[in-house]
């Protein structure tokens, strides 16, 4: 069976100063205002019932996450992470308590990680995607699913495809953020933008997790056998590493398989992403409160208050309850240092 984790859990650190009071899988950036969490969930819902979900977020936002998706969605379960880990220490957790019958699942189950801050023109076209990974899954391959970039991005993962298999391709290597030059190149080699979609079966997880990584595994164990509820891992989770499914698990597994795809993704993790987005069609919240003389190619979010630029490019001016940004939309993959200085007490510089 096919078992749809959300991974809602991340913080969001570069659409701040709005991820600062809200979780970024509820900030309402696409069109119509919808928010990243019900549109994935319009998403998944073509491929199962949320009785077979999991959302999967930390203990400051799930409740809140869980319900804003009760809205429209429910009889999912909900896995609270008592803090932030990362990727590896979720999926594997999850993994490792469906084998022991938590949340209606069994070691056969083929788990579905989502990422909830994902946007899709042709939502159809990655269901496809998904569905021709299944069987490469129920295989014993770690499946991901690849997209067909439009042009090179530095701030993206790139996927290096290898021989076909299935209705995929297996996967020579994973490449982390290369600059642009770089990317042109990879893209020019028939590379892929990693969605960070990844599809496994749960026993097979474990058999690999064991394998590869034998002393974060003996850790999620060791969480598990101290958990008094698989839903809620408790302190013990704290213990586990910080580290991404991406580079413990997937970088070193010995069978994975990418599927291509041409769904219109995009990952609106950035302020200069959103901004490209909303030039593109997507939406602009503020189009009728911003006035520009000699100015263009600027994001405004300024909710209830009129602004005027005069004189500026490409600036990113985004107020929220805690704060206000200005930056250079070439530098919005930067603002995540500034939340992490001000998290030290200090002004950012």
């Amino acid at each position: 069976m096919l078992r749809i984790y959300l991974m809602a859990g991340g913080r969001g650190t570069r659409l701040w100063p709005l991820s600062s009071s809200v979780p970024k899988p509820l900030l309402p950036l696409l069109p119509e205002g919808r928010t990243f969490l019900e549109e994935t969930a319009e998403r998944i819902s073509a491929l199962a019932p949320p009785s077979q979900w999991i959302l999967g977020a930390g203990t400051g936002a799930i409740e809140g996450l869980a319900h804003a998706l009760r809205n429209k969605w429910d009889g999912f379960h909900s896995l609270e992470e008592p803090g932030p880990r990362d990727t590896a220490p979720a999926l594997l957790y999850l993994a490792a308590t469906l084998r022991n019958g938590a949340f209606g699942g069994c070691g056969d189950d083929i788990v579905l990680a989502v990422p909830v801050d994902q946007w899709m023109d042709r939502p159809d076209d990655w269901v496809s995607g998904v569905r021709k990974g299944v069987p490469l899954a129920e295989e014993g391959y770690l499946v991901t699913l690849g997209i067909k970039p439009t042009h090179p991005v530095p701030g993206y993962g790139y996927i290096k495809p290898d021989k076909s298999l299935g209705d995929g391709f297996g996967v020579l290597s994973f490449l982390e953020k290369p600059d642009v030059d770089e990317a042109t190149t990879l893209i020019q080699d028939g590379c892929l933008w990693n969605s960070g979609t990844f599809l496994f079966k749960a026993e097979d997880m474990a058999k690999a997790a064991r394998e590869i990584a034998p002393r974060l595994w003996e850790g999620i164990l060791g969480v598990v056998g101290r958990s008094h509820r698989a839903d809620k891992p408790g302190d013990a989770f704290l213990t586990l590493p910080k580290t991404s499914f991406d580079v413990v698990i997937a970088q070193s597994h010995p069978q994975v398989a990418v599927v291509p795809c041409n769904p219109g993704w995009r990952d609106l993790g950035t302020w200069e992403a959103v901004a490209s987005f909303w030039e593109e069609g997507g939406t602009d919240p503020l189009a009728k409160q911003l006035v520009e003389v000699d100015s263009k190619g600027n994001l405004v979010h300024t909710p209830g208050k009129t602004v005027a630029l005069v004189g500026v490019e490409n600036l990113v001016v985004v107020e929220g309850p805690e704060g206000l940004l200005v930056c250079a939309r070439s530098a919005a993959q930067r603002v995540k240092e500034a939340v992490s200085r001000l998290e030290k007490g200090s002004s950012p510089k």
